[in-house]
């Protein structure tokens, strides 16, 4: 609760992640990088992939 109030207070800005994991996490930065890639460039720009790296032996891909 001490975070969330903290967000609200505009001391921080608190992401909630429906999933964890490099999996789940790199689909869901695809998703948002498209999002804001449509509407600023008018369609014009896409990601096709994001890679997140968690360490040397641990990354995972989402894409097209």
């Amino acid at each position: 609760e001490t975070v969330r109030q903290m967000n609200k207070d505009g001391i921080i800005q608190l992401r909630v992640l429906p999933a964890t994991g490099c999996e789940q996490f790199s689909k869901y930065l695809f998703d948002i990088l498209n999002t804001f890639l449509k509407a600023e460039t008018d369609g014009r720009v896409k990601a096709i992939r994001v890679e997140v790296y968690e360490h040397e032996r641990n990354s995972a891909s989402y894409g097209e």
